[in-house]
């Protein structure tokens, strides 16, 4: 699916929104290169944000 994003789709970024505590989808998270940004409140429960930057985007960091 990143690859589909990536190729056709031309997505900034991929996001995880995974409910605190939800230990599995957090490990599948950082298994796919995500990084935690932030833990935001939603619909009254507590929701770590992971993020992934397109692979185009990683590149144009690294130039910098």
């Amino acid at each position: 699916m990143a690859k589909y994003a990536d190729e056709e789709m031309w997505l900034h970024r991929y996001i995880s929104a995974i409910q605190v505590g939800n230990e599995g989808s957090k490990k599948i998270a950082l298994k796919n290169g995500m990084h935690l940004e932030k833990t935001i409140e939603m619909d009254g429960k507590m929701v770590e944000i992971y993020v992934k930057l397109n692979s185009f985007e990683e590149d144009e960091t690294e130039a910098l």
